[in-house]
């Protein structure tokens, strides 16, 4: 077993605020590997990902400050969901249109109506964290995602490159910023890096993380069945 009970216990119930260390067992070297934090503007990691993410949906009550944060079921575990319900309701009931801007427009409202309803959803990718050589957890936002996924599409051979994701500060889409690193200019892996890379189990993955396997991502290898038209997390 690559993480022992203890380990993924504190990980789940303290990543939101702490942001703990991860402890690797006895298969993966102990390469101080943490969730990674780029929440304020000019925060920036360089990774290389390990695997295809796990998809983590939530419902987000309340305010900035006071949020009551409900797992969706929808997404996480592929059960039914009280709160997705009530907002497919309210979508269900927007009139016909032919304009898309319109249509938006009425969706936005709709889902103004539920608040909370609407699912916060995160991407946790298992990377090798290049700043500092060790393992780690990245919870990227579906445009980040997105854009791994556009890089795949076309021919990128995305575990074998590195990636910079920079917070610009700006809100909405633009908020973060995907850069794929030229090789030619990108130190290869150290020892301690194709270690992490050699031990890596995605099923003990799974013991870390909540949500469910990004089935649907490019990087799956499979063309994605949907677009998501869910959240990115509200802070």
């Amino acid at each position: 077993m690559v993480y022992t009970q203890s380990v993924i216990k504190s990980a789940q119930a303290q990543k939101e605020d702490t942001m703990p260390s991860i402890d690797f067992g006895e298969q993966l070297p102990k390469a101080g590997g943490t969730y990674v934090n780029i929440k304020n503007a000019g925060d920036k990691v360089q990774f290389r990902i390990l695997a295809k993410p796990f998809v983590e949906g939530n419902h987000f009550f309340g305010s900035a400050g006071n949020w009551d944060v409900q797992p969706c079921l929808r997404i996480n575990n592929n059960a039914d969901c009280v709160h997705c319900n009530r907002l497919t309701v309210v979508k269900k009931a927007i009139p016909k249109t032919e304009s898309k801007e319109e249509y938006d427009r009425l969706l936005q409202i709709a889902k103004k109506s539920v608040p909370g309803c609407d699912p916060g959803i995160t991407f946790n990718f298992p990377i090798i964290n290049r700043n500092t050589e060790g393992f780690a957890v990245y919870g990227a936002t579906t445009g980040v995602r997105n854009k791994i996924d556009a890089e795949l599409k076309l021919g990128t051979k995305v575990l074998e490159v590195d990636f910079l994701v920079l917070n610009t500060g700006n809100k909405g889409k633009d908020k973060f910023s995907l850069t794929r690193l030229d090789s030619a200019f990108t130190r290869p892996l150290s020892e301690k890096e194709n270690a992490i890379k050699s031990n890596f189990v995605y099923a003990d993955f799974e013991k870390l993380v909540d949500g469910s396997p990004d089935d649907e991502g490019a990087i799956a290898f499979e063309q994605n069945s949907e677009v998501r038209d869910d959240g990115d997390v509200p802070f």
